[in-house]
């Protein structure tokens, strides 16, 4: 029988580095791609954080 792989241990970001984040993206040098890969975050979660944020 195989080992249990040991759950994933959920990141907590701070308001100020999801605003940092969302201003970075707005500037639009960096593709959301590249910005999602230099915080080690998903894509999506720039996409659904940019209107959450910004209103």
């Amino acid at each position: 029988m195989p080992a249990l792989k040991q759950p994933d241990i959920r990141r907590f970001f701070s308001p100020e580095l999801k605003w940092q984040i969302v201003q970075e993206s707005k500037e639009q040098t960096l593709s959301v791609s590249q910005l999602a890969r230099k915080y080690d975050v998903n894509t999506n979660q720039v996409f659904r954080k940019r209107p959450a944020i910004t209103g």
